[in-house]
């Protein structure tokens, strides 16, 4: 009865403990959840909203009319973003340092665990007020429409594989992509980019090969921009110069 006893308080123990790890991973935990940080869009212009809810996206599109029909008039909505342990908005720029049509959602400790895009259209403004997203669109159009991807991806959702090889006696990361990193139709796609990467990045930091991080992110970033589904797999190679990202792309990924 004694070890009878003992033995289960010690699996009660274990199976505790267990679960305390699993829920006290801010990672995981941010990654199943960060759609729900996102309410409804609002706006006093906001006529239609159609939202599709699967697994850990929503895609949404909200239809937008001018109150004083002016072609001069812009429209803002908000879409609220409460979060619950400091996470927090990046809104992302290219590479000449201009603003783009998404953002990145940060953990506390500043881990990408998310992404938002919206259309890549040149009317579109973001900002952030409060801590919210505030979206300002102009057009001459009376009635307008906006399409936008809320998400929290793993490593699974963007990569097959990626394994280390030599080829031409060269250490390389050949990394197998999938169709998410390139299918990225009217939405502009910088937040995935960067999110991909850090889950990449999560994934072989601590391997021994690894090195040049600065080096190796631009040549993921230039096959991410340019090689797509068109070259697979993508290598990426760890002693290949640190040259910066536009002179990496003028030596097709490989400076």
């Amino acid at each position: 009865m004694t070890k009878n006893k003992t033995l289960i308080i010690r699996t009660l123990s274990l199976l505790f403990l267990i679960t305390l790890f699993i829920s006290s991973d801010p990672t995981q935990a941010q990654n199943n959840n960060v759609i729900n940080y996102f309410k409804e869009p609002t706006s006093k212009n906001l006529t239609r909203a159609v939202k599709d809810v699967k697994d850990n996206e929503i895609k949404e599109t909200i239809t937008l009319v001018k109150l004083a029909q002016d072609s001069s008039e812009k429209l803002n909505f908000v879409i609220p973003f409460n979060p619950e342990n400091g996470e927090y908005i990046k809104i992302n720029k290219g590479e000449e340092g201009i603003q783009v049509n998404s953002a990145n959602i940060y953990s506390s400790n500043g881990n990408s665990i998310g992404i938002i895009a919206f259309e890549n259209k040149e009317n579109i403004d973001l900002s952030k007020v409060d801590g919210h997203l505030e979206i300002q669109v102009s057009s001459r159009e009376n009635t307008i429409d906006v399409s936008y991807l809320i998400a929290s991806y793993t490593y699974e959702d963007y990569f097959n594989s990626s394994n280390w090889i030599v080829r031409d006696n060269i250490t390389s990361l050949s990394i197998n992509p999938k169709p998410l990193l390139w299918d990225s139709g009217i939405l502009e796609w910088t937040s995935i980019r960067n999110d991909s990467w850090e889950k990449l990045l999560d994934k072989h930091i601590d391997d021994s090969k690894f090195s040049n991080q600065n080096g190796m992110k631009d040549q993921y970033y230039c096959h991410f921009d340019f090689a797509k589904g068109n070259k697979i797999p993508w290598n990426i190679e760890p002693s290949r110069p640190d040259v910066g990202y536009i002179k990496t792309v003028l030596k097709a990924c490989n400076p």
